[in-house]
């Protein structure tokens, strides 16, 4: 047998393999009565001379594709495209149907096109699908949001219509629900609202938002009346704390300042208000620590008084009064001092020099006006004390007449057995001296007032 006759006959046998294929590899995925599909073409049409690899790729492209196109058609179904689709929906069928037939028929090229065809058309289906779910949440999420019922129901039922597989659709429909009562609720807050019933206008919003949080209307309404009524409670609550402020009641403006900065934090109309606070706290120290060095001068303890206004002053430097208050009571302790260091060796006023310096204190205190008790007191007493040491007091002094006797710093007064000598009060010392006889010293006091003692000076131990 030749060669050219060989070939001739594997010709003829592929040719004989296509033609009989498709009955052996698939029944076709819709009945065609259902598909109304086009009559198959003719047998004849089918080219005799046909590439075996390009019908197994067309044919495996086809069997890949009509598996996504079953899926595509059943979502579309689902999402009522049969009802909306329209032309384009008839024709997506058609396509599919034609490329079913084909494939029955071997024309797997052929089918693929069609397929492809309706592929176009499902894509076309679902995009319109998606735009108009996308159409009807953007029209229902508006109604509920301006409170519009039907509106809202109406774009519901188109939202379950095209996208059922939606998963905020349960969610959306008791919105749906709830959106009378809130829309009642709302206008009933802002009602409210606009009487400045702030507490009423909360509870009602409240609840409105607790049917559905998701109403933003709702929340922003609720959030600005929830700021009102913070702030009139911030209003009433600083008025009553400066009317506390006002009467000296510290510890209730302090209450009501501290609820105003707690409902407003920072808010500069609070931190002023506590700073009035903490300024009148520190004015009622000042003034209670005043009130007591004042207590100490009225007292005439200048020393503890002073020391009160110069605490004051460390602490606070600027304040004046202190400053002012403590030159003055150091100056009236440091006179009080002087009195009393006079007062307290009244004897040693007879020495020119202490009786000098009493005249000059004296003079600084009687220029005081109106002296306080304890002052006029020591005027009186170192007055009379000044006048008393300048005296003289006659004193006795007796002897044995052989005993030389002197008054140290006074006079030499030689021997005798009694003599009156007029002496100043104070304190002095009498020695007498004998040949042959042991020196004696004899002191004594010539006081301010009462009679002074006799004085023996005699020298009566041998030497």
């Amino acid at each position: 047998m030749s060669r050219q006759l060989v070939l001739a006959l594997l010709l003829l046998l592929a040719v004989a393999v296509i033609a009989v294929l498709p009955r052996y590899v698939r029944e076709p995925l819709i009945p065609a009565a259902e598909l109304a599909a086009p009559t198959p073409p003719p047998a004849e049409a089918v080219p005799r001379s046909v590439d075996l690899a390009a019908a197994r790729r067309a044919r495996q492209a086809a069997l890949a594709l009509v598996e996504s196109l079953l899926a595509q058609r059943a979502a579309l179904e689902a999402r009522g495209a049969a009802s909306w689709g329209g032309a384009r929906w008839r024709a997506a069928q058609a396509a599919f149907a034609e490329g079913e037939a084909h494939y029955a028929q071997g024309a797997y090229a052929r089918a693929l096109e069609a397929y492809q065809r309706a592929e176009g058309l499902f894509d076309e289906l679902a995009a319109e699908a998606e735009r108009e779910a996308e159409a009807a949440r953007a029209a229902l999420l508006t109604a509920l949001e301006e409170g519009r019922v039907a509106e809202a129901t109406e774009a519901l039922a188109r939202l379950r219509r095209v996208d059922p597989e939606e998963p905020r659709l349960d969610a959306w429909a008791q919105r749906v629900v709830n959106l009378p009562e809130v829309v009642s609720l709302l206008a009933e807050g802002e009602a409210l609202a606009g009487r400045s019933d702030w507490a009423g206008a909360v509870a009602a919003l409240e609840r409105a938002v607790a049917l559905d949080p998701e109403h933003r209307r709702a929340a922003e309404r609720l959030a600005a009346a929830r700021a009102a009524r913070a702030e009139a409670e911030v209003r009433e609550r600083l008025g009553e704390g400066y009317a506390a402020l006002a009467r000296g009641d510290l510890a209730a403006a302090d209450v009501h300042f501290r609820r105003a900065a707690a409902l407003r934090p920072g808010a500069a109309e609070v931190e002023r208000a506590l700073e009035a606070l903490a300024a009148r706290r520190q004015r009622v120290r000042l003034e209670a620590r005043l009130r007591a060095a004042a207590e100490r001068e009225a007292a005439e303890d200048w020393a503890a008084a002073a020391d009160l206004y110069a605490a004051l002053a460390e602490e606070d430097p600027t304040l004046v009064e202190p400053r002012v208050r403590l030159v003055v009571a150091r100056a009236r302790a440091a006179l009080d001092r002087d009195l009393e260091s006079l007062l307290a060796d009244p004897l040693a006023l007879s020495r020119p020099e202490v009786a000098e310096r009493a005249e000059r204190v004296l003079a600084d205190a009687r220029a005081l006006p109106a002296p306080g008790p304890r002052l006029a007191g020591q005027i009186a007493a170192l007055e009379r004390l000044l006048a008393a040491a300048r005296r003289r007091v006659p004193v006795a002094l007796v002897s044995d007449g052989a005993t030389e006797v002197t008054i140290w710093r006074v006079a030499r007064l030689g021997t005798f057995e009694r003599r009156v000598v007029e002496l100043q009060p104070g304190r002095y010392v009498a020695a007498g001296a004998r040949p042959g006889y042991r020196d004696v010293q004899v002191p004594f006091t010539v006081p301010l007032e009462g009679d002074p003692p006799a004085v023996a000076v005699r020298c009566v131990e041998p030497l």
